[in-house]
């Protein structure tokens, strides 16, 4: 709970609220929000890929995750935590803009889920437009493909 009070602590100074006050997250939630600060790389992609499978309850720990994800060194746990802001949607503030500027991520399966997760979402992302326009002709063809197709689902 140290990390959970640390991440708390930044958010205030960033006036960002990384567990919004008004709708508490499970305590279950809460310990995934500490993990995603763990020494471990692993347990911090545990962490998000549990966050990413609690249905409706992750889009509460939306902030949480796109403060890691600004912070994370390692291409795995990154692609993580894309996945699981992928899985929270476009109604939480942030999430399509975090999922944006992933697409500017040197990891091509960041790059890769980062598309897909905007494509999913649909018109709800058109705020992604600039980004993914500026994505076309990534290096690797299946970002290239996957860009493509969320600039066809987007509209």
């Amino acid at each position: 709970m140290i990390a959970v009070a640390a991440m708390l602590t930044l958010a205030c100074a960033a006036e960002v609220e990384l567990v919004p006050e008004n709708k508490p997250l499970s305590p279950q939630s809460l310990e995934w929000v500490e993990q995603l600060q763990a020494a471990d790389a692993k347990d911090r992609y545990d962490a998000a890929k549990a966050l990413g499978d609690q249905g409706a309850e992750v889009e509460l720990a939306a902030p949480a995750l796109i403060a890691a994800l600004s912070t994370e060194d390692v291409a795995g746990v990154r692609w993580g935590i894309v996945w699981a802001l992928g899985r929270v949607g476009p109604a939480a503030p942030g999430v399509v803009d975090a999922l944006s500027a992933a697409l500017s991520d040197p990891d091509d399966h960041v790059r890769h889920e980062a598309a897909s997760a905007l494509g999913a979402m649909g018109p709800a992302a058109r705020s992604a437009l600039p980004a993914l326009e500026s994505a076309r002709g990534d290096r690797n063809s299946a970002v290239e493909r996957a860009v493509d197709a969320a600039l066809d689902s987007i509209g």
